[in-house]
């Protein structure tokens, strides 16, 4: 079960939250050039009118990226953002 307050954005552990296909997925391709990145199909033709969907999705590239390397560019965004507003 979900504690209060989770069902906005999810429990802190959900590191993404994708809302999906419809229907049955019919397929996953994972891509061969880009690793992290993936297409599935499925089988949505009542809800989409008569067709199926296709959804190409890509993790954020946090989630594979070690922390000191995540940090760092957090950092320089934080930093550029500062510049920024000034």
């Amino acid at each position: 079960p979900m504690a209060r307050g989770d069902e906005e954005g999810g429990p802190p552990e959900v590191i993404f939250r994708h809302a999906g296909h419809r229907g049955s997925v019919q397929d996953l391709q994972w891509n061969p050039k880009d690793p992290w990145c993936m297409a599935s199909v499925s089988e949505d033709a009542s809800w989409a009118q008569g067709g199926g969907t296709l959804q190409i999705w890509r993790p954020n590239d946090f989630v594979y990226r070690s922390d000191e390397e995540c940090i760092k560019e957090v950092d320089k965004l934080q930093t550029d953002l500062r510049g920024a507003t000034e």
